[in-house]
Formats: structure tokens, sequence, C-alpha cells
């Protein structure tokens, strides 16, 4: 019995159109634009200093990542450990995009108490003088007349 191997329709495509063969020698046309990561006008060569800077970092990840399976696998403390909050990066995030970092960052200045006092204070102003107005009673009046 023999195997035959099913092939999608774009796979066939790739297969036989030379125009979309993947291909070393990629040439733009009229209807293709040259991809970016490919585009040799793009390469440069690393210098020495970007080459320092990425193993510096490098080594910093691999401390990092050291220290978290550390006390991951910690025999007496590690049942205390949280992973998402073991992580620097995501420890800053959860800090700045907290109220305590919003409102020790930010100086009480009278103005901005004017602006916070406003967004809270035009709403419910809004709010108070819809709700009593006539049209508003009205709408919900009891047609029976007592």
């Amino acid at each position: 019995m023999a195997s035959t191997e099913y092939v999608s329709p774009l796979m066939k495509l790739l297969r036989e159109d030379r125009l979309f063969r993947p291909r070393l020698n990629y040439k733009t046309n009229a209807w293709t634009s040259m991809p970016p990561t490919i585009d040799p006008k793009n390469w440069t060569e690393i210098l020495p200093e970007e080459q320092r800077k990425h193993n510096q970092r490098m080594e910093l990840k691999g401390r990092m990542r050291r220290h978290y399976w550390k006390l991951s696998y910690h025999p007496t403390n590690g049942k205390w450990f949280c992973a998402p909050m073991s992580d620097p990066s995501v420890i800053r995030h959860n800090w700045v995009n907290s109220v305590w970092h919003i409102s020790s960052s930010m100086k009480a200045t009278p103005r901005l108490m004017f602006y916070i006092f406003g967004a809270w204070s035009i709403p419910i102003i809004y709010g108070c003088m819809a709700f009593n107005s006539s049209h508003f009673l009205n709408k919900y009046a009891s047609i029976v007349k007592t």
C-alpha cells in the first residue's frame, strides 16, 4: 500500500512557484520590498563596546537566574517562595504602576489638587443636578392620578 503525503495548497505553491520559493539572492520587484531583517544595508559589524555590554547583560541575567533558582529550591525557606514576585522586573513594573509610586512621585501642588477635586466633583454635581431635574422626575412619575 503506497502512502500519499498530503501537501497543503500553500506548501504546493511554495514548492512549485518560483516567485514564492525562498532564496538567498533576494531581489525586490514591483510587488515586494526587502524585509528589514535581511536587508544588507541594515547590517553593521558588532563593535567591541556593544559586545562588552552584551556580555555584561548576559552575566547579570545568569546571576539573577542562579539567584532565582537558589531561592526557589531553598530547603527551608523555599515554601515561602513566590515566583512572580521574585523577578526584579516584575517587582519594578508593579511598583511603577501602583498608587504608591504615583502618590510618592507627584507633588501635591494646588493645581493638582484642583484637578483632582474637579475630576471627582464635576461628575457628582452633574449627577445630582440631572437626577433632581424635573425632566428626570417626570419621566418616572405615576400616570395614575390620586
